[in-house]
Protein backbone atom coordinates (compact mmCIF):
# COMPACT_ATOMS: atom_id res chain seq x y z
CA UNK A 1 0.00 0.00 0.00
CA UNK A 2 2.94 2.60 0.49
CA UNK A 3 3.95 2.81 -3.37
CA UNK A 4 0.39 4.35 -3.38
CA UNK A 5 1.82 6.90 -1.53
CA UNK A 6 2.87 10.34 -3.35
CA UNK A 7 4.84 12.81 -1.39
CA UNK A 8 4.86 15.14 -4.22
CA UNK A 9 1.26 15.82 -4.44
CA UNK A 10 1.04 17.11 -1.03
CA UNK A 11 0.33 20.55 -0.62
CA UNK A 12 1.11 21.97 2.84
CA UNK A 13 -1.54 22.29 5.84
CA UNK A 14 -1.07 24.23 8.86
CA UNK A 15 -3.90 22.97 11.15
CA UNK A 16 -5.61 19.61 11.81
CA UNK A 17 -9.21 20.82 10.54
CA UNK A 18 -7.54 21.01 6.90
CA UNK A 19 -7.02 17.57 6.69
CA UNK A 20 -9.06 15.40 5.28
CA UNK A 21 -11.61 13.79 7.16
CA UNK A 22 -11.12 10.54 6.62
CA UNK A 23 -7.44 11.18 8.00
CA UNK A 24 -8.80 13.32 11.02
CA UNK A 25 -11.09 10.18 12.05
CA UNK A 26 -7.75 7.87 11.67
CA UNK A 27 -5.66 10.16 13.86
CA UNK A 28 -7.82 10.77 16.44
CA UNK A 29 -8.08 7.27 16.73
CA UNK A 30 -4.49 6.78 16.85
CA UNK A 31 -3.82 9.19 19.76
CA UNK A 32 -4.27 12.63 18.46
CA UNK A 33 -7.05 12.99 20.46
CA UNK A 34 -5.98 11.67 23.11
CA UNK A 35 -5.88 12.81 26.86
CA UNK A 36 -2.15 13.36 27.86
CA UNK A 37 0.07 15.86 29.78
CA UNK A 38 0.29 18.45 27.11
CA UNK A 39 -1.46 21.80 26.21
CA UNK A 40 -4.80 21.65 26.80
CA UNK A 41 -4.49 18.15 28.66
CA UNK A 42 -3.66 16.61 25.51
CA UNK A 43 -1.19 13.69 24.50
CA UNK A 44 -0.36 15.44 20.90
CA UNK A 45 -0.41 18.38 19.19
CA UNK A 46 -0.34 19.00 14.94
CA UNK A 47 2.60 20.53 14.05
CA UNK A 48 1.89 20.54 9.87
CA UNK A 49 1.04 18.69 7.03
CA UNK A 50 -0.09 17.97 3.94
CA UNK A 51 -2.92 16.49 1.65
CA UNK A 52 -3.48 15.67 -1.73
CA UNK A 53 -6.38 13.72 -3.47
CA UNK A 54 -4.90 10.54 -2.86
CA UNK A 55 -2.25 11.12 0.19
CA UNK A 56 -1.89 12.86 3.27
CA UNK A 57 0.98 13.30 5.52
CA UNK A 58 -0.05 14.27 9.26
CA UNK A 59 3.16 15.13 12.12
CA UNK A 60 2.52 15.81 15.76
CA UNK A 61 4.83 16.66 19.08
CA UNK A 62 3.68 13.84 21.21
CA UNK A 63 4.51 14.82 25.15
CA UNK A 64 5.88 13.07 27.76
CA UNK A 65 8.88 13.56 30.28
CA UNK A 66 11.03 14.08 27.18
CA UNK A 67 8.61 14.88 23.80
CA UNK A 68 9.29 13.19 20.63
CA UNK A 69 7.95 13.24 17.38
CA UNK A 70 6.19 11.43 14.71
CA UNK A 71 4.66 11.46 11.10
CA UNK A 72 1.97 9.11 9.50
CA UNK A 73 1.34 8.67 6.13
CA UNK A 74 -2.43 7.71 4.65
CA UNK A 75 -2.87 6.80 1.31
CA UNK A 76 -6.65 6.82 -0.38
CA UNK A 77 -7.58 3.64 -1.50
CA UNK A 78 -10.83 1.67 -2.27
CA UNK A 79 -13.09 4.99 -1.16
CA UNK A 80 -11.71 5.06 2.49
CA UNK A 81 -7.91 6.68 3.94
CA UNK A 82 -5.31 4.00 5.33
CA UNK A 83 -2.28 4.64 7.73
CA UNK A 84 0.38 2.94 5.59
CA UNK A 85 4.27 4.76 7.52
CA UNK A 86 5.19 5.81 10.67
CA UNK A 87 8.36 7.65 11.24
CA UNK A 88 10.01 8.96 14.46
CA UNK A 89 11.01 12.73 13.15
CA UNK A 90 12.72 16.09 14.58
CA UNK A 91 10.04 18.79 15.18
CA UNK A 92 9.20 20.51 11.82
CA UNK A 93 7.39 23.80 10.70
CA UNK A 94 7.19 22.86 7.44
CA UNK A 95 5.85 20.42 5.23
CA UNK A 96 9.06 20.56 3.06
CA UNK A 97 10.91 19.99 6.79
CA UNK A 98 8.51 16.82 7.01
CA UNK A 99 9.59 15.30 3.71
CA UNK A 100 13.05 15.85 4.63
CA UNK A 101 12.85 13.27 7.05
CA UNK A 102 9.70 10.76 5.60
CA UNK A 103 11.24 10.91 2.25
CA UNK A 104 13.65 8.49 1.26
CA UNK A 105 16.71 10.67 -0.69
CA UNK A 106 17.11 9.81 -4.24
CA UNK A 107 20.33 8.12 -5.14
Amino acid sequence: MFKKYEPESLVEVKTFADLPDGVKTLANQDGMDARGEGPDGKLRRFMVGGKSETSALVTYEQFGFVPTYGAVAYVYTDAHWVMVRRWEISKVTTLKGALNFTTPSSK
